[in-house]
């Protein structure tokens, strides 16, 4: 779980197909439901996160920590939707513990 949404690890040369990346690693977010921490911050499902405030990301527990070490600040994520890359903003990021 991330932010209350479903997700995994980006794994092998078929999810980097399936999801347009160029690069091993990322998270992919498998559901993301309404009225959650990811929906409330812009996520939907099949978003693959990529990075986190400029630093890239390959799992989840990397998303965390870093995410984690932005308590109280901003979360600047990189994600890949539809086969393009967008950014989504989180602001006053609470720590996830």
């Amino acid at each position: 779980m991330l932010w209350q949404a479903q997700a995994r690890d980006i794994a092998g040369a078929a999810d980097r197909s399936t999801y347009g990346l160029t690069a091993d690693g990322g998270v992919l977010l498998l559901d993301v439901p309404a009225g959650s921490a990811a929906a409330k911050a812009g996520l939907t499902r099949d978003d693959v996160i990529i990075a986190c405030n400029t630093v890239a990301v390959k799992t989840i527990d990397e998303v965390g920590s870093l995410a984690d070490k932005a308590a109280g600040g901003k979360l600047d994520l990189t994600v890949i939707r539809k086969g393009k890359q967008t950014r989504v903003e989180v602001s006053d990021y609470t720590y996830g513990g």
